[in-house]
Order: C-alpha cells, then structure tokens, then sequence
C-alpha cells in the first residue's frame, strides 16, 4: 500500500528522506527544490527507484509531497506513462 506524505520546507533546509530502496514519486506543489543537483519548480515531478535515501534541498519556501511504493509495480507517471528509474524526471 502506498504511504504519502506532504510537508512545508523552509528555504534552505536540507533533509535526506530514508526511502531504503523503495520506489517513491515527489512533487514540489510550490516553490523550488533540488534533489542531487536537479532543481525542480512547482509542480514538477520526480521518480526514484532503488535508493536508499533522497537528498532534498528547498531552494525557495516550498510544500513538498512525496508518495511512496512499497513492493513490486509500477509507478505511474504524468499522462499515464509508465516512469523510468531516473534521477528525475519532469511531467508537464
């Protein structure tokens, strides 16, 4: 069953969210974060797959919200496409 979360993050405030090799989608619904480096703005999108932990940076003041997959299946991406275990990925 999938576990979500949503979470406001001060500008920069830096976390490490433990995933242990969960599947996870996020979503910056406002403001700007990064997660290893790839700046996301509001409404963006990512997938991570496989990864013990997610290193996540607001780089403005920002509400987070992040769903988690527990077990095999897929995650879904924006428009119906299935999403690639990618560092990140943006969905329009």
């Amino acid at each position: 069953m999938p576990a979500c979360w949503a979470q406001p993050f001060g500008r920069g405030n830096r976390i490490e969210h433990d995933l242990a090799g969960r599947r996870a989608y996020l979503v910056a619904a406002s403001g700007r974060i990064a997660i290893d480096g790839i700046t996301l703005g509001a409404r963006d999108g990512a997938v991570r797959e496989r990864e013990e932990r997610i290193p996540l940076t607001a780089l403005d003041d920002t509400q987070i919200v992040l769903v988690e997959r527990h077990g095999a299946g897929a995650i879904r991406g924006g428009r119906g496409r299935k999403a690639e275990p990618v560092a990140a990925q943006r969905f329009l």
